[in-house]
C-alpha cells in the first residue's frame, strides 16, 4: 500500500516536467534524477512523504552539515559573506521543521540544495583566485571584482 502511494506521488511530482527521468530503488528507498542536468540522489526516510528525505547527494557528493561546515577557514569566510541562511541544512527543506508533505516536492529540495552547493563551489573558486593572485590588480580591486561573482 505504501509503495503504491509513494509511486503515485513520485509520478505526480515528475510528470509535470516531461524531460525529467527518475529511477526509484525500492530496496534502497532511494531516488535518482537529474535537475537542470545535475545528478541528484535522495535517500527517502521510511516515513516519506510525512518526513523529508534523510540524505541528499548532488553530483555524488553528500550534502550534510559536515559538507557545509568542514571547509578551510578561508572558504568558510567566503561562504559566510555570501550566504542567505545561517545553516544550509537547518534552514532547508531537508529539516523536518521546514518540511510540509503537501507543499514541498523533491525537486524543490533539489533546487534549494543545488543552490547551496553552488554557493560553496563559488566560494572555493574565489579563495583559489585570491590565493593564486591571477588577477593583475591590487587586493582592494580584486576583492571588489570577486564580490560581484
Amino acid at each position: 500500500m505504501i509503495t503504491n502511494m509513494l509511486m503515485r506521488r513520485l509520478n505526480r511530482e515528475f510528470k509535470e516536467d516531461k524531460y525529467s527521468i527518475y529511477e526509484y530503488s525500492h530496496n534502497a528507498k532511494s531516488i535518482y534524477f537529474k535537475y537542470n542536468n545535475i545528478n541528484v540522489t535522495m535517500i527517502l526516510s521510511c516515513d516519506y512523504p510525512f518526513k523529508p528525505p534523510s540524505r541528499i547527494f548532488v553530483e555524488n557528493i553528500e550534502l550534510n552539515h559536515g559538507y557545509f561546515k568542514l571547509k578551510p577557514k578561508l572558504v568558510l569566510h567566503e561562504i559566510e559573506k555570501r550566504k542567505i541562511v545561517s545553516c544550509q541544512i537547518c534552514d532547508s527543506f531537508m529539516c523536518s521543521n521546514n518540511w510540509s508533505p503537501g507543499g514541498i516536492t523533491l525537486k524543490d529540495i533539489a533546487k534549494q540544495m543545488i543552490t547551496y552547493y553552488e554557493q560553496v563551489k563559488i566560494s572555493e573558486n574565489i579563495v583559489e583566485i585570491k590565493k593564486s593572485q591571477v588577477l593583475p590588480f591590487d587586493e582592494y580591486v580584486t576583492n571588489n571584482i570577486l564580490d560581484y561573482i
